[in-house]
């Protein structure tokens, strides 16, 4: 669900707390649970990188992280493919997934304790969505909107509520310090030409929150 979503988490609380690499990392991998529940007690693959350069992993100084998650190597390893399918698609996780987490206060030019975060991949039906679209540029948004809606977009312009509902809101808190909900926005897409050559679907949700307290 959170890879249609960008959470912006400003004036964070704590955030001037001193801390090093290993903390922030560690900070990094509390926040992926909390954003993604399923993986709890679960056996995945996952690898650390560099969150300026991506996968695949490589050493990081954790101003910026990348967390990888991807399908157990070695829980499926020498099964067939329609096993290894059925046992993951079974969790209701969509792997692999990338996260990245920028711990820099670029104002300040220090690190943070505390980063923002976004989903750094797609979901497949946000891929079909969005290919269908780019593919019909002569589409009104009416006609663009219902067609990702057929293609599996679960979460549309009149649906913030239902997304609202969906947002890990209190689990974040417990990290970030109570959460508020500032602004939620959903792009469907860029205006363009009717034979637009270039890649105008957006299919984005833009969320912001601050702490509770801070202006």
């Amino acid at each position: 669900m959170l890879s249609l979503a960008c959470l912006c988490l400003s004036n964070l609380g704590r955030a001037s707390d001193r801390c090093g690499s290993v903390d922030r990392i560690k900070i990094a991998f509390r926040l992926t649970e909390a954003i993604y529940p399923e993986t709890k007690n679960r056996e995945v693959d996952v690898s650390l990188g560099n969150g300026y350069s991506g996968p695949p992993s490589c050493p990081t100084d954790a101003r910026a992280v990348m967390i990888t998650v991807a399908k157990d190597s070695w829980l499926v390893f020498g099964k067939p493919d329609s096993k290894t399918e059925e046992y993951f698609s079974e969790k209701s996780l969509e792997l692999p997934f990338h996260l990245r987490f920028d711990f820099m206060s670029y104002s300040q030019h220090t690190t943070q304790c505390l980063p923002d975060f976004l989903n750094d991949g797609s979901s497949d039906e946000r891929q079909k969505a969005a290919e269908l679209m780019q593919s019909h540029p002569d589409w009104t948004a009416e006609e663009a909107l219902a067609a990702a809606r057929k293609a599996g977009l679960r979460f549309g312009p009149s649906d913030q509520v239902k997304l609202l509902r969906q947002l890990p809101v209190k689990e974040l808190g417990e990290i970030y310090g109570p959460l508020r909900i500032q602004r939620v926005e959903f792009a469907l897409m860029q205006e363009h030409e009717k034979d637009a050559g270039w890649w105008f679907t957006e299919l984005d949700w833009d969320i912001s929150a601050k702490v509770q307290g801070h202006e």
